[in-house]
């Protein structure tokens, strides 16, 4: 048995060793892949292949992965055959201003809807509600039930889930100072 060392057809790309078998119907003679050589490959860094083309073993870079172009365009490489542009770099560019005001008013949006849908307010009794958009409405509604049946209190859930008797004048109380937080969310 002895060892050799297969390489791509096309690319001359290492691909491992082999142990080759001695041949049964000849002393000294070796049965080994066809694209195979007992030249030992030289070893290859982080970034780098060993490549054999037919004589010897030679260290070239790597162009597998992601390249960006000028444009800022991303390409994926996944052969060692396609051809890379010259203006090609490995290096993401920074992001444009233009990106990074649109990255921070994202960001702005997404910090605005989180405190919109997670507002409370507590009136003067103590009380805390829920101030969100959905706990908005139900407040109008029951105002204006109340109203139809000329009722002055209603049950109502407060933010820690417990259900409490309120005032109409308590309701009025909530809604309006989660509009008011609503508006500072906002205008923020």
């Amino acid at each position: 048995m002895k060892i050799v060392y297969l390489f791509d057809e096309i690319t001359g790309e290492f691909k491992g060793e082999y142990l080759a078998q001695q041949s049964p119907l000849e002393l000294d003679v070796y049965i080994e892949p066809v694209h195979s050589t007992d030249l030992q490959p030289m070893p290859s860094k982080h970034g780098q292949y060993s490549h054999f083309d037919g004589k010897k073993w030679t260290i070239k870079d790597e162009t597998r992965g992601i390249w960006f172009k000028p444009d800022r365009s991303e390409v994926e490489v996944t052969e060692l055959t396609e051809v890379i542009d010259p203006t090609w770099t490995r290096i993401k560019p920074p992001q444009t201003q233009d990106e990074l005001d649109l990255i921070a008013a994202v960001e702005a949006k997404q910090t605005k809807t989180q405190a919109l849908s997670t507002i409370t307010v507590t009136t003067a009794s103590g009380n805390v509600f829920d101030g969100n958009e959905t706990a908005r409405i139900n407040m109008l509604s029951a105002l204006q039930a109340a109203e139809f049946l000329n009722q002055t209190q209603a049950g109502w859930k407060l933010a820690d889930n417990s259900v409490v008797m309120v005032t109409v004048a308590e309701l009025k109380e909530a809604l309006a100072l989660a509009i008011q937080r609503v508006g500072e969310i906002v205008t923020a």
